[in-house]
């Protein structure tokens, strides 16, 4: 008989329940999942996570929250619902708990941004974890947000200032400060703060750039598309003046030659940045040739255009949100 590589013993995991794997499987089965999510592999991501709540006799409190996400990123809003709820049912003390009502929160948030009762309960989800676990500051953080997010102006200040007293260093300071300098930009994510040098030379960065709107063009010039889009993007950069508005450009190409020569045939004139070690691309979470970012001029990532529609270019899918921001 051949020899058994992984023991059947008893192994606590995260919901203290009885597991045929051993924590590390466990273990690497949730990185697996967190890694493909994060590149946005929904259907890998699914099955390492379903396989670790299948070792946990479908009791994983945290498998679940996971596998809501994914459900709720492949667009399938009723499974996701089903699931955190699972997931808060399954939960076998407070930091858990506190965990699924969180996760129940933010996925009711996501898709009631307009709708009164789902921001209420979303509220109440937030409201709830405080109480299981009132040390953990990120849930203050986000019932300030969906506070602010109803409207409901005052409340959402009193949480966010209480936060900023008792951590003002802390991880959620920045956007919070941010939110409470332009509390109706509070459903828009802060982008990340970047520096590129570009092929003139130039330094840029994010920094350099506050109170302009900053599109950020990911492109390659193997991507058919965004060679269809440079006259639409060089069209933008005449419109608008330089104080309003800067372009960059961040190419993924590898060829450093056929880059160079490329933006110049064509007189790419605004800022061109060769992203050779993917510090922009990974910075911004991009998985897909063009993608174009837009930042208003505090700092919050306004609009993310990737997906494609055959009946217009993605460059000019940017005309309508830069006329509202600019003009």
């Amino acid at each position: 008989m051949s020899t058994i590589r992984m023991v059947l013993s008893l192994v606590l995991f995260s919901i203290g329940t009885v597991l045929v794997l051993a924590q590390s499987d466990i273990s690497s089965l949730l990185k697996t999942g967190d890694e493909s999510f994060s590149a946005r592999k929904y259907d890998t991501a699914w099955k390492a996570y379903e396989s670790a709540n299948k070792a946990t006799g479908e009791k994983c409190s945290v498998c679940l929250s996971k596998m809501a996400l994914v459900k709720f990123y492949q667009h399938d809003e009723g499974a996701a619902l089903k699931l955190v709820e699972k997931s808060i049912a399954a939960s076998s003390n407070p930091k858990q708990h506190a965990d699924a009502l969180a996760t129940k929160g933010e996925i009711l948030v996501m898709l009631g941004d307009k709708n009164d009762k789902r921001l209420a309960a979303a509220e109440e989800a937030f409201r709830n974890a405080r109480k299981e676990d009132p040390d953990a500051d990120i849930y203050q953080v986000r019932l300030g947000n969906v506070l602010l997010r109803e409207g409901k102006m005052d409340e959402g200040k009193v949480e966010l200032e209480s936060y900023l007293k008792r951590a003002p260093t802390g991880s959620g300071a920045d956007i919070v400060r941010q939110w409470l300098s332009h509390p109706t930009k509070v459903k828009f994510a802060l982008a990340p703060e970047f520096e590129v040098k570009t092929i003139s030379g130039e330094a840029i960065t994010s920094k350099s750039l506050a109170g302009k709107v900053v599109v950020i063009d990911f492109w390659a010039t193997w991507c058919p598309p965004c060679r269809a889009s440079v006259p639409e993007l060089k069209e933008l950069t005449v419109k608008y003046p330089k104080d309003k508005l800067t372009v960059i450009s961040v190419s993924s190409d590898r060829d450093q030659d056929k880059w160079k020569s490329f933006v110049a045939e064509k007189q790419m004139s605004w800022p061109q940045y060769l992203d050779t070690d993917e510090h922009m691309t990974k910075l911004f979470n991009i998985h897909e040739f063009p993608t174009y970012i837009i930042i208003d001029g505090d700092g919050f990532l306004r609009e993310r255009i990737t997906d494609f529609d055959p009946r217009a270019s993605l460059a000019s899918r940017l005309k309508d949100p830069l006329k509202k921001l600019l003009e």
